[in-house]
């Protein structure tokens, strides 16, 4: 079995990432590309729907992008130190 799909891969959070940023990236477009299509004879909705339509790509992709990077928080809260890391083994 492959380690997308193994339920004790250490790296499934990140495999599962970059399937998710593809098939939203593929979906997004797709659907983006309808849409303009659809109001093709009126200039000013196009330029605003795709500007739309690309602010939306930017926030959901990078989002999903973010699962792919390794996380630390250090802080310090009334005098207590602490760490936050996702840098573990998954059990």
């Amino acid at each position: 079995m492959t380690d997308i799909v193994e339920i004790s891969g250490s790296e499934r959070r990140r495999n599962w990432a970059v399937i998710l940023l593809a098939g939203g990236g593929f979906a997004m477009t797709a659907f983006d590309i309808a849409v303009l299509w659809l109001v093709r004879d009126n200039p000013e909705y196009t330029f605003y729907l795709g500007l739309c339509a690309f602010v939306v790509n930017f926030l959901v992709l990078s989002g999903f992008a973010g699962l792919l990077v390794k996380r630390t928080i250090r802080g310090q809260f009334v005098g207590n130190e602490f760490e936050i890391s996702d840098q573990g083994e998954i059990e």
